[in-house]
């Protein structure tokens, strides 16, 4: 299986949700890299370069995304990292706009492997005490996915 068919089975929309970490990193106003963590239920593939994140309104990522336009997603897959760039192409609410949404389109992706140093676990979070909540999330954020991909097909 190569990289992106490994990303589009972790990522698509039937596939389970792993407790799997996801770093997005955007770009801040003074040019530094911004990281934040998100989870596999925040992030969806529909296509091989059709890619959807859904962070909080208002939080630092959700500024850099609505301005900058672009950022990089961070996926340890053992025995590798794989880095996904991406350029954002609309955004739209959820859950009474306390979610935001971007649709991409992926504009790259690296692999970063080591045969002396390979990685040999993934980065992992307890979904324990949030799982349903990310689940509820999740569920809408396909829903809305769904009524927009709907309305350009037509």
């Amino acid at each position: 299986m190569n990289k992106v068919e490994e990303i589009l089975r972790l990522l698509s929309p039937s596939s389970p949700r792993a407790n799997l970490v996801i770093i997005v990193l955007t770009t801040d106003d003074n040019a530094y890299p911004h990281p934040a963590l998100l989870s596999p239920y925040q992030v969806v593939t529909t296509s091989p370069t059709s890619l959807y994140l859904c962070v909080h309104s208002g939080t630092t990522t959700d500024h850099h995304l609505a301005t900058k336009k672009k950022g990089t997603l961070v996926l340890f897959l053992p025995p590798r990292a794989i880095y996904v760039k991406f350029q954002v192409a609309i955004s739209f609410t959820i859950d009474d706009e306390r979610e935001k949404v971007y649709g991409t389109t992926v504009t790259g992706l690296k692999v970063d492997y080591s045969e002396e140093a390979p990685i040999t676990s993934p980065v992992l979070f307890d979904d324990t005490n949030i799982k349903m909540e990310y689940q509820l999330r999740f569920t809408k954020m396909m829903k809305e996915i769904s009524k927009f991909d709907s309305l350009n097909a037509k």
